[in-house]
């Protein structure tokens, strides 16, 4: 009785709501775009309806139409049915969820009963998946169902199926085709690569507003991607902007439609980074902020975009025909006082080259903001802003467009040292085999194209991960271009240094003479005779990991010496040698058994089993972390609850919980998404702590049921 009763007073609810608000809802909501009967129907709910709409509204299609559902619980087969037109005579249901061992996903359930009941068994019903691990669902592949559903021959239909994923295990997923790009040629689509803290996020959303309160018509759309690896992360942010009508594009900007692309950080286009220029379409322009722009002999400047470019970056600038431009953002902010703050730069450059408005009245409101902005600040940082802003505006020297030679077109892969870098690390087959074909390309942003079969050949069932991958990322998180260097002669061996590294990035090692003079690069090597009696005859040596070290400065922070034994150095200059020095260190035999560990500088000689996390610059949380596993973690399990613990502990693939090397053993970490974990023994905790004992448990209560049943 409650139940039937609710579909009228939801749609009552929806009636009273377009009253107040202007908004239309129904329970179910048609939409067609032809201009006869449509013979197909694509059934689906959430913001997917926007997808499916907006594709059938570009190709026109006489034969599909779609139906929105509003009203899922209590679901209406008669309000259903209703909406059905006649001529209808096959159904594509999308469900973005698995049923594991059911005959179809909820949705495509509800439909097919619903037909059954009132009759029309004469209707053709598939069933599909989208938008499975999180993926994007597309005007691409809302094409793809389209095209399967129309096929000629009932039989011909793959039923069921998914679409998104690349399904080589059961065969269940459409092929796509080319990407369809939804918008006509008015509507301006822009990508912006930033390094987490860069200030790339802020301009945008800063740019958003400005350009969506231009004029009353104009429309715009933002969308921010983070990575897990919070301010020291990649930032990619989509853009759309049209000059009219609205946006309703609940989807990232598609392969090769970008009419602009920015990179405000140089290391992205560095071989084995990130494909930057996929989202630039023909004709596009990129924008690059690069240190190479403040080379003034041109031929030297582009020998020096090609060492640092990947090969397949320039190839695509080329066959693209793509206009490429060049500013050394950081050497300009610095000159005016305003060093690391690049992104008012980077916003000015945006506005020439883009023209999605005038540029004399984006400067006018980029003035006007930067007075909002930083009045409070005082008005010399206003003015430095200002004229800042007037200087990369006015200065032709500040932007440079560099002419694409031909030979970009045919230039092939080259053999570069930082190429395979961390996979050359790795000795253990199982694990190159995971980074190789899982892990690499996912810290890519290639991992929609894994197939399914390599989670399967990588023994990923369950969410299972392999510990210690962040040590292979070695992906130089370091916005500051400063790092730690060491001062022998003022330290006491206290490792306080140590003791507070978020990262782990800084470590002591106890070796001997010999192993000293091994070193790849002996006089950077540097040692002094170690303290306490337990390492007699032993040297000390303090290494920096260089691609791990966030630059933030806590190390130097926390040593008690005057003068300091910890200075901040210049890291391109410590770059191959310090590299090359860790990776002997960590290679060479632990000896923090000698030592207790029960003290701060007895602790920090143990080696880590929590190391490299994606952690922030500085961050307070993961030092404790870190000493709780150089004290307990071969034999530590960890239930942890979601939140910021788990975005550095447990983020896909990367995993900076690792083993020892001697015994093999190291934390074992577990993520409940649902669970309190935090709380005192709840559920989740307790089964992790109890599950090791089940089976003398099951043992025990089986033994003695007995007696449990006499005294009952």
């Amino acid at each position: 009785m409650y139940y039937n009763a609710v579909e009228n007073v939801v749609e009552q609810a929806m009636i009273e709501f377009e009253y107040v608000t202007g908004r239309s809802y129904k329970p179910f909501e048609y939409r067609y775009f032809g201009s006869t009967e449509p013979r197909v129907a694509i059934v689906t709910m959430g913001s997917s309806v926007k997808v499916v709409e907006a594709t059938l509204d570009c190709l026109q299609s006489e034969q599909a139409c779609v139906i929105g559902v509003r009203m899922f619980r209590p679901w209406s087969a008669q309000r259903f049915c209703n909406m059905l037109p006649k001529s209808i005579q096959r159904v594509a249901v999308l469900d973005r969820t698995r049923e594991g061992g059911s005959q179809g996903e909820p949705l495509y359930l509800d439909v097919c009963t619903s037909l059954l009941n009132t009759g029309r068994t004469d209707i053709f019903v598939v069933g599909g998946r989208y938008g499975l691990g999180s993926k994007d669902f597309t005007p691409r592949m809302v094409n793809a169902v389209l095209q399967n559903l129309l096929r000629k021959d009932v039989k011909d239909i793959q039923k069921p199926f998914t679409v998104g994923i690349t399904d080589d295990v059961t065969n269940l997923s459409l092929s796509l085709g080319r990407s369809l790009n939804s918008f006509n040629d008015a509507v301006t689509q822009c990508t912006f690569w930033g390094f987490g803290s860069d200030g790339t996020i802020g301009a945008n959303k800063e740019a958003i507003k400005m350009i969506g309160n231009y004029h009353d018509k104009m429309a715009v759309q933002a969308y921010f991607e983070y990575d897990a690896k919070k301010s020291s992360g990649w930032t990619i942010s989509h853009l759309r902007f049209a000059p009219s009508g609205t946006i309703s594009a609940p989807w990232r900007i598609e392969e090769g439609q970008a009419n602009y692309v920015a990179c405000h950080n140089e290391s992205y286009v560095q071989a084995h980074k990130f494909d930057v220029t996929r989202h630039l379409k023909r004709r596009g322009t990129f924008f690059l902020n690069t240190s190479i722009a403040s080379i003034a002999d041109p031929a030297q400047r582009l020998e020096a975009l090609e060492a640092l470019v990947s090969p397949k970056i320039l190839r695509k600038l080329a066959l693209r025909n793509a206009k490429f431009y060049i500013m050394d953002a950081g050497s300009l902010a610095t000159r005016f006082g305003l060093a690391g703050r690049i992104n008012m730069i980077c916003m000015v450059v945006f506005f020439r080259l883009s023209s999605v408005i005038p540029l004399d009245d984006a400067v006018a409101l980029l003035k006007a903001a930067i007075r909002k902005n930083y009045g409070h600040k005082g008005e010399d940082v206003v003015n430095k802003n200002i004229t800042l802003l007037d200087t990369v505006v006015n200065d032709p020297k500040t932007l440079i467009e560099v002419e694409i030679p031909q030979k970009w077109r045919n230039i092939v892969e080259g053999d570069k040292a930082y190429e395979n870098r961390h996979i050359a690390l790795i000795d253990d087959e199982k694990v190159r085999k995971f980074m190789q074909e899982i892990g690499d390309p996912v810290t890519r942003l290639e991992g929609d194209d894994i197939p399914v079969s390599k989670f399967l050949a990588n023994n990923l069932l369950g969410g299972v991960m392999i510990p210690g991958t962040s040590k292979y990322e070695k992906r130089c998180p370091n916005p500051s271009g400063k790092i730690p260097e060491w001062e022998p002669n003022n330290c006491t061996q206290c490792n306080q240094c140590v003791f507070v590294c978020p990262h782990a990035a800084i470590r002591p090692f106890v070796v001997t003479k010999d192993e000293a003079a091994a070193a790849p690069f002996p006089a950077k090597f540097e040692t002094v005779k170690a303290t306490g009696t337990e390492f007699a005859g032993k040297r000390y040596t303090l290494q920096i990991s260089v691609l791990d070290c966030t630059g933030c400065n806590a190390c130097v922070e926390a040593c008690p010496e005057a003068p300091k034994a910890l200075v901040m150095g210049e890291l391109e200059k410590s770059l191959e040698t310090g590299e090359k020095n860790w990776d002997y260190a960590t290679k060479l035999p632990e000896r923090g058994h000698m030592i207790e560990k029960t003290s701060v500088r007895g602790s920090q000689f143990q080696t880590p089993l929590m190391e490299f996390s994606g952690a922030c610059s500085g961050c307070g949380e993961t030092p404790y972390f870190k000493l709780l596993t150089q004290l307990f973690g071969e034999r530590m399990v960890i239930a942890n609850a979601t939140g910021c613990s788990t975005i550095w502990g447990g983020s896909f693939p990367s995993n900076p919980y690792t083993t020892s090397k001697t015994t093999g053993r190291g934390p074992a970490w577990a993520n409940s998404l649902f669970e309190d974990n935090a709380g005192t023994f709840d559920e989740y905790s307790l089964l992790c702590i109890l599950y090791p004992f089940a089976h003398l448990i099951f043992f025990l209560l089986f033994q003695n049921l007995g007696l449990v049943c006499s005294l009952l």
